[in-house]
């Protein structure tokens, strides 16, 4: 187990009481003579490194003594960061007067001064008066390392009336356990992995809800409950033994015996505690939207259509969403999504959510974590890990731009274990056949099928009657958020529902007061490289603020949350507690899919007509495409980018790779928390007395993004002059609520954390070959995308005069765009081809997709067979450093 609280710094017998119940918390179970002798240990350590830490590097601690968290609690690693840090505060004299221990203050964090509208670039007020944090977690919030990596029934469709699911439960939960009671165990059995998976191939989820201990934390635990039951007998299995079936679809012939899917005295337990724990998770979202003055229930609500009915369904709202009037899905879309819930269950499996949109959906304006896309993550994670499945979330959100480029390849791109791929990009792209295609890619190219939330009715529906692909939308939730029309009626709402829904009178007060999130929150340890802004800017008036992207967080939470729900139920009714296959099984169901979506005819779905006839890209309809780019963010960043694809990227031009300024975590931030007295979501879904149990790490990476072995026998050199231009920490930018990039010593703004950026290789006339090596082309295909609108300063050293600066001469300078020895070439297996401006110009225009999205075709040949991996390459030529290219993106199939 890892020890994983936060502490506040102060006087030495509170601290020492403090650390005490930190660590009696955080202690597996086990005697209380044992527990007792390691909470000694570490008071008198902490009274040791107190006084070695003050004179010394207070970051660096000899840890002598490791032992067994499963067997014999707290390790000494664990133990002495809890002391280091203490150390750390005592040391830099960050003592606070703690006469009780409170989290926050009694105001809401960000509230703008509406007099005279000022903020201020030091550290917020609530974090540096009377209450300071540092985050003990010093790994972060998961260790999320790379790992080393039968049969299915169609529900009938039957017309029927719709149904409308308001997700919530029956009646407010109530405590389901003492908080004292101790943990639920199964010692008879023992815990195992197999050992090749039991290191790199698991994680270990850790708690990111703010500290709340003693009295208010008991308070909570006996309202709300908290998850009892410990991990100890339950077998686990690594994950090559669920990777040896398609799938992970293991037959129930061929469960071990001591299997827990098939242990009913388990069973009954975890599926008690599971329905438990959900149903405290969606009264604690409730709660934190009611009122007095509002039905909370409406802000979640989800009709249910059958397939046949929705075909003619009149949708509501803007661009035929779900609207005011709440969301929609299938019946069995909906069947799907609670299938696909019981398989990651029963299978240790991973439960991706995915989003695909523009700036507003990538929460510009706010800090990252905020975005209703990680606040899904923030409150799923917990729920998901302590029943054994790791969940996580990526936002793909990209500023300035639609899903065009990365939904030509979307599975290569956002990763080819999605389960869940909300499309948001309705301000940026109007036309259907954008959302079609990247469904298709995702659905041709992943290991899994995802349901597709959001789509228009126009992309989502046809794909729906023709390859029974599963949908649905969202609602706005507005019709269950009173409309707001003075600040004494907001002052009376939940903190969740403040300045969310406002009358026209008072919107300048609303939007003043829709963010919460500061730029930088002073730290013992460091100080920013640069000054900081007091706030994050992009705060457009279509950027939704933190508070709004809550409510369609918790909307897209609170719809997996009731799948789930109905889910265990089924579970827990099934005879013995034993599903049959056809239940969670879902290789037959995704085959069909996967071949519908293939095999759809041109005036089927909207992606042909408009890709084929006016880009002459159709064969992007019903091939899968892999791809890597330097956009960020992207799925694996560390190997989805184009120089994983060259020989020499060493020898790529300056700016090379840029680390960040700053190694994470950062420190405790209040701006991602409620304030004192709001309902905490968080620290209800995290709670109990049992450490949370390490989890499979499931592989989807080994297979899909192995490198070229990269053998030329180009006789030209590669070029010398290629420009990396990218974000710092770029291999860490993949979308997830613990990435980590775009933090370089330049940034005014570090803890804005977004991962989006246009980002590519600039190459001009003098810069060379940009080479890259291509596996397994099956179809024929090969197209890049480019930007062929740079400038000169990005391209190579303006010194250089002749290619890879080999001749020095001067060498005139076209002011023109495009002047008229403008050359584009392009190299397969060793063959350059040579393409002047004036047939180059129409190859352009048909290749521009999309407003910056330029494509050019360079290899299109069906009748293409080859086992080994193909040699390309593109270069120009003409215009000096006037013309400045940057590579993007290559895709192929």
């Amino acid at each position: 187990m890892k020890l994983n609280s936060r502490i506040m710094l102060g006087g030495d017998e509170e601290e020492e009481s403090l650390l005490q119940e930190v660590l009696e918390e955080n202690a597996p179970s086990s005697s209380k003579k044992k527990r007792t002798k390691h909470n000694n240990k570490g008071i008198e350590a902490m009274r040791a490194r107190r006084k070695h830490l003050a004179a010394h590097n207070m970051f660096t601690a000899v840890l002598e003594d490791q032992e067994d968290t499963m067997n014999t609690g707290p390790s000494m690693t664990n133990l002495m960061t809890v002391f280091v840090v203490v150390g750390i505060g005592i040391g830099l004299m960050v003592l606070i007067d703690r006469s009780s221990l409170i989290v926050t203050d009694n105001n809401a964090p960000g509230i703008v001064n509406n007099a005279t509208n000022t903020t201020t670039a030091t550290t917020p007020a609530h974090v540096e008066d009377q209450f300071q944090f540092l985050d003990l977690s010093l790994a972060g919030a998961m260790d999320r390392s790379p790992p080393v990596d039968s049969n299915s029934t169609e529900q009938e469709q039957q017309p029927q009336q719709q149904q409308t699911h308001a997700i919530v439960p029956e009646k407010v939960m109530t405590k389901t356990h003492s908080p004292t009671a101790a943990p639920i165990r199964f010692p008879e059995a023992h815990t195992s992995r197999d050992e090749e998976d039991s290191d790199q191939g698991s994680v270990t989820y850790k708690t990111r809800g703010q500290l709340l201990i003693g009295e208010a934390r008991e308070a909570m635990v006996d309202k709300w409950g908290s998850w009892q039951l410990d991990h100890d007998g339950r077998n686990f299995r690594g994950d090559n033994f669920y990777k040896s079936y398609p799938n992970r679809d293991v037959p129930s012939d061929q469960w071990p015996k001591d299997a827990w899917q098939r242990h009913p005295d388990y069973l009954k337990e975890f599926l008690k505690e599971s329905v438990a724990l959900v149903e405290r998770a969606q009264a604690a979202i409730l709660e934190e939207y009611t009122s007095d003055t509002n039905n909370a229930s409406l802000i979640f609500e989800l009709r249910h259509f059958n397939d046949t009915e929705i075909l003619t369904q009149n949708f509501p709202g803007k661009g035929q969403y779900g609207g005011s009037d709440g969301g929609w899905t299938t019946q069995n879309s909906w069947k799907g999504l609670k299938r696909r819930l019981l398989h990651a269950i029963m299978t240790e499996d991973s439960f991706v959510v995915a989003m695909a949109g523009h700036s507003a959906a990538a929460g510009h304006g706010n800090l990252f974590q905020q975005s209703y896309t990680l606040q899904i993550q923030w409150i799923l994670e917990a729920v998901f890990s302590r029943m054994g499945v790791k969940h996580e979330a990526r936002n793909f959100g990209m500023g300035g731009l639609g899903t065009s480029q990365n939904g030509l390849a979307a599975a290569s791109i956002y990763g080819y274990d999605v389960d869940f791929l909300h499309w948001d990009s309705g301000m940026t792209e109007n036309e259907p056949h954008w959302p079609d295609l990247l469904a298709r890619q995702q659905i041709m190219g992943g290991d899994k099928v995802p349901l597709f939330w959001n789509m228009p009715p126009t992309a989502s529906v046809p794909l729906l009657e023709h390859a029974g692909v599963e949908i649905g939308a969202i609602g706005t939730g507005l019709d269950g958020i009173p409309i707001q029309k003075s600040i004494e009626e907001i002052e009376k709402l939940p903190w969740a529902m403040q300045y969310v829904h406002c009358d026209s009178e008072i919107h300048d007060t609303c939007r003043a007061n829709e963010y919460i999130g500061h730029c930088w929150i002073d730290r013992p340890d460091m100080k920013a490289p640069v000054d900081q802004q007091a706030e994050p800017s992009g705060r457009a008036s279509w950027h939704p603020g933190n508070r709004k992207h809550q409510v369609t967080g918790r909307i897209l939470t609170m719809t997996i949350l009731q799948a789930l729900k109905e889910a265990l139920d089924e579970w827990n009714s099934a005879p013995g507690y034993i599903l049959d296959d056809s239940a969670w099984h879902l290789t037959n169901h995704y085959n069909k899919i996967k071949d519908r979506v293939a095999y759809l005819k041109q005036d089927q779905g909207q992606c042909y007509k408009t890709m084929e006839e006016k880009h002459g890209l159709g064969f992007f309809c019903n091939h899968p495409f892999q791809a890597r780019t330097e956009y960020t963010p992207r799925h694996n960043p560390k190997e989805t980018h184009i120089r994983s694809l060259m020989s020499g990227a060493d020898k790529v031009m300056l700016p090379k790779h840029i680390d960040n300024a700053y190694s994470p975590p950062d420190i405790f931030n209040p701006d991602l928390h409620p304030p004192k007295g709001a309902i905490d979501v968080l620290n209800i879904v995290e709670a109990g007395p049992v450490p949370f149990a390490s989890i499979l790490n499931p592989d989807y990476v080994t297979g899909h993004y192995e490198r070229p072995d990269i053998t030329s026998t180009f006789s030209d050199e590669p070029g010398l002059g290629i420009r990396l231009d990218t974000v710092s920490g770029d291999v860490y930018c993949d979308g997830t609520i613990d990435s980590f990039c775009n933090r370089g010593i330049n940034n005014n703004c570090l803890l804005y954390g977004h991962n989006d950026g246009r980002n590519g290789l600039d190459f001009d006339a003098y810069s060379g070959w940009v080479l890259f090596n291509i596996p397994n082309i099956e179809h024929g295909y090969i197209v890049i995308k480019m930007e062929s609108w740079h400038f000169p300063e990005e391209g190579s050293p303006n010194a250089w005069t002749s290619i890879n600066n080999k001749e020095r001469r001067e060498l005139k300078r076209e002011p023109l765009p495009f002047c008229d020895d403008f050359v584009f070439e392009y190299m397969i297996n060793g063959k350059v081809t040579s393409v002047p401006y004036e047939e180059l110009k129409p190859l352009m225009e048909k290749g521009h997709i999309a407003r910056v999205v330029e494509t050019l075709t360079l290899m299109n040949d069906p009748k293409f067979k080859s086992d080994k991996e193909v040699e390309a390459g593109i270069r120009i030529l003409g215009c000096g450093h006037d013309k400045v290219w940057r590579l993007t993106h290559v895709y192929w199939s």
